[in-house]
């Protein structure tokens, strides 16, 4: 399998936590992410389960489940564990691979020593991870009278 460099900077360029990060940035985030081959039918998370990888779907598609419910099918650029990333908790869905499926996985041992070597990556994904808890303040949170 071979995914370009240029291919892993475009795919991790559309993942909102990387949304202010730039070219640079990018480029180094892209070395530490390795293209993966799982077949059909492989649990790239289990809900309650232990810290894992962030991952992002290159080529086939998951279905994502929480309390047995399905919740989404996913297929190329989207990705899975942005947040554990940076909080490491448990996850909070299942995903299963539908068929064999190519993935861009990072570990958060990998994506804090990045951090390690350019901490304004951490200021730029504190400021993505800021706006998008005020959008969301903004959109169910009522203001008291």
């Amino acid at each position: 399998m071979n995914v370009s460099k240029r291919s892993r900077m475009e795919l991790l360029r559309s993942v909102w936590l990387f949304d202010g990060c730039s070219q640079r940035q990018l480029d180094r985030l892209a070395t530490v992410a390795e293209p993966l081959e799982v077949p059909a039918g492989k649990h790239l998370t289990k809900e309650g389960g232990g810290r894992g990888e962030f991952l992002v779907i290159v080529r086939g598609s998951a279905r994502v489940s929480r309390h047995g419910q399905q919740l989404a099918i996913l297929g190329p650029g989207d990705f899975i564990g942005e947040t554990s990333l940076l909080d490491r908790q448990e996850r909070v869905a299942t995903v299963v691979t539908l068929e064999p499926t190519t993935l861009l996985a990072m570990t958060a041992a990998s994506f804090d020593t990045v951090l390690h070597e350019m901490p304004s990556i951490a200021r730029n994904v504190l400021t993505v991870v800021s706006r998008r808890l005020r959008d969301l303040e903004a959109k169910y949170v009522t203001p008291k009278a």
